[in-house]
């Protein structure tokens, strides 16, 4: 018998610039990262300096 993992995911919208961002997104797990951000329409993938996750359903991404 095979066993499946639901994927799931969790978009987070900064709204205020930071160089530090706390993210809590509730889905029990340490999921991995991408952090993608949008200028004039354009999307670019950024590499975050670290990710710490903080708990199961917290992370803190920084950025410098």
């Amino acid at each position: 018998m095979q066993t499946y993992q639901v994927l799931t995911s969790y978009t987070h919208t900064q709204d205020v610039p930071s160089t530090e961002w706390n993210v809590q997104h509730y889905l029990k797990t340490y999921p991995s990262i991408d952090t993608i951000i949008s200028h004039n329409g354009k999307f670019k993938k950024v590499l975050p300096l670290s990710v710490q996750y903080i708990d199961p359903d917290t992370c803190k991404i920084t950025f410098t």
